[in-house]
């Protein structure tokens, strides 16, 4: 997994399948919990991952 400070600088950062899983069933806390203790980075940068994940996966099931 890639780890990065700042999704806004690497937006290829990638969050555990762990989370993508929690986040998906729409429970986002524990999906950043994941994120900040299987990747090591702050809560701020494991807060935007997250969100990048579940605006990637909402835009693109929407252009299905």
């Amino acid at each position: 997994m890639k780890k990065s400070n700042s999704p806004d600088q690497d937006p290829t950062i990638t969050i555990p399948v762990a989370a993508m899983q929690a986040a998906e069933e729409g429970q986002l806390i524990d999906a950043i919990k994941l994120t900040r203790e299987q990747l090591g980075v702050d809560l701020k940068t494991a807060q935007q991952a997250v969100e990048a994940y579940v605006n990637y996966r909402s835009s693109s099931l929407r252009d299905r």
